[in-house]
């Protein structure tokens, strides 16, 4: 499968010319079948996203930049895997790969601020910057238009039933055949959602179904309340309601339910919102004696779809803000948590909330010594990599403290909302805040 954008850079195509040739392929091709979607390595490509990711910590941008484009070689229409080579391009120093990956980008429907992007800052003195960062409004302008209305989401659970197709086949059938069933009967028939949160949640095919083995209880268990989940239509829709009022600007994307193994109950995209549905499916019946300690932990409750809805959005309108900080990651997190649990609520996590409060004053000291630094791996994003005793994520927790108290101290709630939603200044929102001087005293 191949964008116009890859096309124009194979062609020596000018970058005026990309939309033009989107239109006449759609014309002509219509939208991608099955059966190309199986031609599609996955494996390859969440294996080279990886690959991108490890590089960019290690500030190998030219090897980032590499493995993001392999990722897209391998087939996949991810607008924001496309987005992430064209940064690393970008911040390699080669501008021709950069704009050709963000023209594909755009092509593939990527969704945020060009302009406030440092990591493409190198760009904006090439002849095609201008020309690209308008087409990219047009088309935001376009897609803002057709989401604005909360009634009108859509709301996605075919994964979550070709998932049970492929385990109902699988479970009749040899170990050795599971791989096989699941990859013709649930990733091959993938929507656009399964396929952004296969290459950047799933491991690989082969994990996911040693993790189905693993867990055979477990996943039996969830089956009904999982086919279950979109009865959570009518709320998720009330949440996204509530937010427009709070906050004119919102804008709904799609809502993909999918099936994972246990490594992530929400994501968002530029494709959408994206919910791991083994991990907000649990019920009275739920068997969890398989379970290691994180996962019994990390499991929801199907009554906590809409607050795990509602944190997703707000990361969806969230704009970025070039800080590599803790502190921005943290009131990042902390923002979707307070804001999502005033617009559905439902708090999701209070033993993380209950931990906090009793250690708050010993986790301001060592987060605010933290705070300025890029390491993320003491506060947010641990899995089961946390001290004994402690929550995992405790980030989160102090995160929601100071964008708790900055909205509690602004006299204009309406732009406090607006100002933590967009947090566009993490160092003014703490200062705004107050939160600091609470244990100087």
């Amino acid at each position: 499968m191949y964008t116009p954008a890859w096309l124009a850079c194979k062609m020596e195509i000018p970058v005026h010319m990309h939309c033009r040739m989107l239109a006449m392929a759609l014309v002509v091709c219509g939208p991608f079948s099955a059966s190309s979607l199986a031609t599609v390595d996955l494996d390859a490509a969440r294996k080279s996203v990886v690959e991108g990711e490890k590089a960019v910590e290690e500030k190998r941008f030219a090897d980032s930049a590499h493995a993001y484009a392999a990722a897209m070689d391998a087939g996949i229409q991810c607008p924001d895997i496309a987005y992430s080579a064209a940064e690393a391009f970008s911040r390699a120093g080669d501008p021709k790969s950069a704009f050709k990956y963000l023209s594909m980008a755009i092509d593939l429907g990527f969704h945020g601020d060009l302009s406030g992007d440092a990591d493409l800052q190198p760009l904006h003195s090439e002849p095609f910057w201008k020309e690209l960062v308008q087409r990219h409004e047009r088309r935001e302008k376009a897609y803002r238009a057709a989401h604005r209305n909360p009634d009108k989401v859509h709301i996605s659970t075919s994964d979550v039933s070709n998932f049970w197709h492929a385990y109902d086949l699988s479970v009749t059938r040899p170990a050795a055949e599971w791989q096989d069933i699941f990859r013709q009967e649930y990733f091959n028939k993938r929507s656009p959602g399964l396929e952004d949160y296969f290459v950047t949640k799933i491991r690989s095919e082969a994990d996911f179904v040693r993790t189905l083995q693993r867990l055979p209880k477990f996943y039996a268990s969830i089956r009904d309340d999982s086919l279950a989940l979109v009865g959570n239509v009518p709320e998720i829709k009330r949440t996204f309601r509530h937010l427009k009022t709070l906050y004119p600007q919102a804008i709904f994307p799609d809502v993909y339910f999918v099936v994972g193994e246990l490594t992530s109950g929400g994501t968002s995209t530029s494709t959408g919102l994206l919910l791991g549905s083994e991990m907000i499916s649990a019920g009275p019946r739920t068997s969890v004696d398989e379970l290691g300690a994180w996962e019994k932990s990390a499991v929801g409750l199907s009554s906590s779809v809409p607050g795990v809805v509602a944190h997703e959005i707000l990361h969806f309108e969230q704009l970025p803000s070039g800080d590599n900080r803790l502190l921005a990651a943290a009131l990042t997190e902390g923002a979707a948590d307070f804001m999502g649990a005033m617009i559905s609520g439902k708090s999701l996590d209070d033993t993380l909330r209950t931990y906090g409060d009793s250690h708050e004053a010993e986790l301001w000291r060592s987060f605010s010594q933290e705070m300025n630094g890029t390491k993320l791996s003491h506060w947010l994003y641990q899995g089961d990599q946390h001290p004994p005793g402690v929550p995992a994520d405790l980030g989160y927790y102090v995160g929601r403290k100071i964008c708790e108290a900055y909205y509690q101290r602004a006299k204009d709630k309406k732009r406090a909302i607006r100002e933590l939603v967009e947090m566009r200044d993490a160092t003014k929102i703490l200062q705004g805040s107050g939160y600091a001087e609470r244990f100087s005293r």
